[in-house]
């Protein structure tokens, strides 16, 4: 299955709902497919990448915030 735009945009959307931090949704090459933060679009994502190879959470170790977790459809990572 292929993560839609518009499924990630409803997931950004719901999750962004209860936090103060952006949000962002990869797909599974791990570029940004959806985001609080219009600039993050298109970009690719070190921490998605290691997440959806990894097929598990990530957080980042440069020291800043941030963590990744793979998205699954049918036990298969689409994204994260």
């Amino acid at each position: 299955m292929k993560l839609s735009y518009e499924v990630a945009q409803r997931i950004v959307a719901r999750v962004s709902a209860g936090l103060d931090e952006g949000v962002s949704i990869a797909d599974h090459s791990a570029y940004i497919i959806a985001s609080t933060e219009p600039q993050m679009l298109g970009t690719l994502q070190d921490l998605a990448a290691r997440s959806i190879a990894a097929g598990a959470m990530v957080e980042a170790s440069d020291g800043s915030d941030g963590m990744s977790v793979p998205l699954l459809h049918v036990d298969e990572v689409i994204g994260a």
